[in-house]
């Protein structure tokens, strides 16, 4: 399980870098506030075609790790664009990076899933002890890295973004290679699962939910540097 846990205190320590600080950077780079916020929205257009893709992609090659592989690089070469601090170009390079780093999390899912199958059922305990460094890796790095920037300055945002995205790829080549595991149980159209009470219910909440958190993932640090 050791790379699962690698991966997930890597990649959410990354988070920890990389999502507070980003709407700060690109003030620092010159941008309005509209501008950022346009730049930001972003990040959830490619969360509504991302995972499908990635999704599709996985279903159709088994391969799971090879997508999270590919995404991991693909994010870290996107990484780089961010030198040059055009906003038009810091735009289309997020974008790029962003549509990479959504199937990040649901390809590592995938490969953790078939990992921790035994006789068809799922081990939810080691899922727990895996998941959770996750948020280890993510509050340390989000309260160091606030440290350094304060005192650094934001020059150093781009580089460590970087070094944290190589160590990444690294660390992705380190997980097993789990061919996807596919179900031979009949498939049950998607109009009729959608069109549940409980699944409808369940996506109001999900749709509240992430509605709730977009002042605070866009414009909280913001807000705090503001203050």
């Amino acid at each position: 399980m050791a790379p699962f846990i690698a991966f997930c205190a890597c990649y959410y320590g990354f988070l920890g870098l990389f999502n507070p600080y980003l709407p700060l950077w690109l003030k620092d780079a010159g941008l309005s506030v509209a501008g950022i916020s346009a730049i930001m929205a972003l990040q959830s257009l490619s969360r509504m075609i991302g995972p499908y893709f990635w999704g599709n992609a996985s279903d159709k090659t088994g391969q799971p790790v090879h997508l999270l592989r590919l995404a991991a690089v693909v994010s870290l070469v996107a990484t780089f664009g961010l030198f040059w601090k055009n906003p038009w170009w810091i735009a289309i390079i997020l974008f790029i990076f962003f549509i990479h780093t959504s199937a990040m999390v649901p390809m590592s899912e995938t490969a953790i899933a078939q990992a921790l199958l035994k006789s068809g059922s799922f081990d939810l305990k080691r899922y727990g002890r895996i998941r959770v460094w996750g948020s280890i890796g993510f509050m340390p790095v989000v309260f160091l890295s606030g440290v350094w920037f304060e005192y650094a300055g934001f020059n150093s945002f781009v580089p460590l973004s970087i070094a944290s995205l190589l160590l990444l790829v690294l660390i992705c080549w380190r997980i097993p290679n789990l061919k996807m595991v596919t179900s031979t149980a009949h498939s049950v159209p998607i109009a009729s699962i959608l069109k549940k009470p409980e699944v409808v219910w369940f996506f109001l909440c999900v749709f509240f939910h992430i509605l709730a958190h977009t002042g605070i993932y866009v414009f909280l640090t913001l807000y705090l540097a503001n203050l």
